[in-house]
């Protein structure tokens, strides 16, 4: 057991510091005193952080009225692109967002893919832009033949 006692200590020994840094002893560290070269991150721990994370843009993309009309599979879809590209980026897709606001999902997968984000991510925004137009999750050769068509009218 941990006591809140120990617990207090130790953080005011380490001090937190919520990006890495080298510390006196020339180990990436992070936190209160996470030397991340001896002890990195496990699976589930940047689990817990991802969870965080996605709980994040969540809220990020509760901050569009539309959102909380959106079918689970198309909200999902826009999660992963806003916890992707952070709200600066999503808020600048205004032609994608103002198709969302229409419910032209055709429009908005058009949208997302004629953009610099598609180029640099590819399969990616083929996935998020797949879910937006069908609202369904598609397997991967509906993607590859998804990326196809669209490579075809390029």
């Amino acid at each position: 057991m941990i006591s809140s006692e120990l617990l207090k200590m130790i953080k005011q020994h380490e001090g937190f510091s919520g990006k890495p840094y080298v510390c006196s002893q020339g180990y990436t560290t992070i936190g209160y005193g996470r030397n991340l070269d001896s002890n990195p991150l496990t699976e589930n721990e940047a689990s817990v952080l991802l969870q965080n994370d996605i709980y994040k843009a969540i809220r990020q993309l509760d901050e569009y009225r539309w959102s909380q009309t959106l079918d689970q599979v198309r909200c999902e879809a826009l999660i992963d692109f806003m916890f992707n590209v952070g709200p600066g980026t999503f808020a600048q897709f205004k032609k994608m967002i103002a198709a969302i606001e229409k419910e032209d999902w055709e429009e908005a997968s058009n949208q997302l893919l004629d953009s610099r984000y598609a180029k640099q991510v590819g399969y990616r925004a083929h996935v998020i832009s797949y879910m937006l137009y069908f609202n369904a999750y598609p397997s991967r050769e509906e993607i590859d033949i998804f990326m196809q068509v669209d490579k075809d009218k390029g």
